[in-house]
């Protein structure tokens, strides 16, 4: 079908060339730029659907190895402490004994894992991205480059991260520190990816089996998350309850995005190097 599309394209196109003895000047440069806009979106169409259709499974592939082989599980270890109003805390050994006192909470993240469960659900072209030059050197043999920018849209299980919270407090001249630890659950992450991409292909009538991507490069890499569960006990601790609030999730959420986004972006652009030229034959 997509082979029988592309020739009704350049039917189309040869008709317009006929109208130019029939027609005054300037309906024929209307009807000759309509007839390109429709091959233009023609091709474009057939462009997205090779891609989709032979590519997407390979750009899954890569994403689970690079995340797989280099991230999962991934060692962070960073730390950030903010500096907390005046508490009121439970003196040990006992807690009948209270005391007002400012303190800072320290959070801490270990390794993260589950990247590796990633799973591409669509690749996409970016309308008007694209960029598709036809070849009519020999009309039995058409032949074209092309390029343009693909959305990768995909969704993980769900991510873990070990996590740490420490309270350091002087309370009525007491020093105090109580560190506990647990397991953060991040709901329903997503990835989302943009490529920009080129290619050729020699023969527009065998386009799946002339046609290769011969330029590949990561753009950008966006990490979403939904709800943040701090799997942390504070049960009988000296850290109050709402240690973890919003300035837990925050943190737990930049750090995410700033340490993994960019390393993501180098090594799917490494592996992507070394899979180039990539054939889009089934």
């Amino acid at each position: 079908m997509k082979t029988f599309a592309l020739l009704l394209s350049f039917l189309a196109a040869t008709q317009a060339a006929n109208l130019r003895s029939t027609t005054s000047a300037q309906d024929e440069l209307k009807q000759e730029d309509q007839q390109a806009r429709n091959l233009q979106l023609i091709n474009a169409d057939l462009l997205n659907g090779l891609i989709g259709t032979f590519f997407e499974p390979q750009i899954d592939d890569l994403l689970q190895g690079v995340l797989g082989d280099n991230f999962d599980p991934i060692y962070l270890g960073q730390e950030t402490t903010i500096q907390t109003e005046e508490l009121e805390l439970a003196l040990p050994p006992n807690g009948l004994v209270t005391c007002q006192s400012s303190a800072s909470i320290t959070y801490g993240l270990g390794y993260i894992s589950g990247l590796s469960s990633i799973q591409v659900n669509s690749l996409e072209l970016v309308p008007g991205t694209e960029n598709i030059n036809i070849g009519m050197q020999n009309i039995l043999t058409p032949s074209a480059t092309w390029s343009g920018t693909w959305l990768v849209n995909a969704t993980l299980d769900s991510l873990t991260a070990e996590t740490s919270v420490t309270l350091s407090a002087q309370a009525c001249g007491i020093p105090l520190e109580q560190k506990v630890t647990g397991t953060t659950t991040l709901q329903t992450p997503s990835l989302q990816a943009s490529l920009t991409m080129g290619g050729d292909t020699d023969n527009l009538i065998l386009l799946t089996s002339t046609s290769e991507i011969t330029t590949a490069q990561a753009e950008t890499i966006d990490l979403e998350f939904g709800a943040v569960d701090a799997g942390i006990e504070l049960g009988g601790t000296l850290i109050p309850d709402f240690a973890l609030g919003n300035s837990f999730d925050s943190f737990l959420l930049n750090q995410l995005v700033n340490e993994l986004e960019p390393r993501i972006v180098d090594l799917l652009n490494q592996a992507l190097t070394e899979q180039l030229p990539i054939s889009l034959q089934q």
